[in-house]
Parts: structure tokens; C-alpha cells; sequence
């Protein structure tokens, strides 16, 4: 004895949501993957000044030589940058 299947007919809605999906799933597998970075092998120092006479620190920034970054206060045009080696 055979069983009979039926299928009922997908609401236009439906299919347009379905499609949209597989669609947005293809194109992401298309994205490629971010590239690995190095450790950087230098530390990077900048403190900002209020002025020329470099006297009063306003901010500071740090590239950390396992690539985080260290922020805080205001930049300016004044400022110093210390290079060290990464051990």
C-alpha cells in the first residue's frame, strides 16, 4: 500500500524570507577571513602637551607590544613619541 504526500502550497512571504536568508548565509561565506597580525616589536609612546612648552600633559596614548592600545585624555599637535623594543 502506498502513501500519498502533499504538499501545501509556501506563502510568497514565506519563499522571499527563505530565499533572503540563503541568499545573506552565501554571500557571508564569500567574506573572507581577517588576515592574522604580528605582534608589533616596538612599544609606542605618545604624550600630548597643551602647548609648545610641553609642560602640562593633556593625554596619552600606548601601543602595547601585544598590540592593545592604552587611551586616555585629549591629542594634540604638541607631543612626544618614545619607540622601546618589544622583548
Amino acid at each position: 500500500m502506498k502513501k500519498s504526500f502533499s504538499l501545501r502550497p509556501v506563502s510568497k512571504g514565506l519563499a522571499a524570507t527563505a530565499l533572503a536568508f540563503g541568499l545573506a548565509a552565501g554571500a557571508m561565506s564569500l567574506v573572507p577571513a581577517p588576515e592574522a597580525q604580528a605582534a608589533p616589536s616596538y612599544s609606542v609612546t605618545t604624550t600630548f602637551y597643551s602647548d609648545a612648552t610641553k609642560t602640562t600633559a593633556v593625554g596619552f596614548r600606548e601601543l602595547t607590544c601585544s598590540g592593545g592600545q592604552i587611551i586616555f585624555g585629549s591629542t594634540s599637535s604638541f607631543k612626544t613619541t618614545i619607540y622601546e623594543p618589544c622583548p
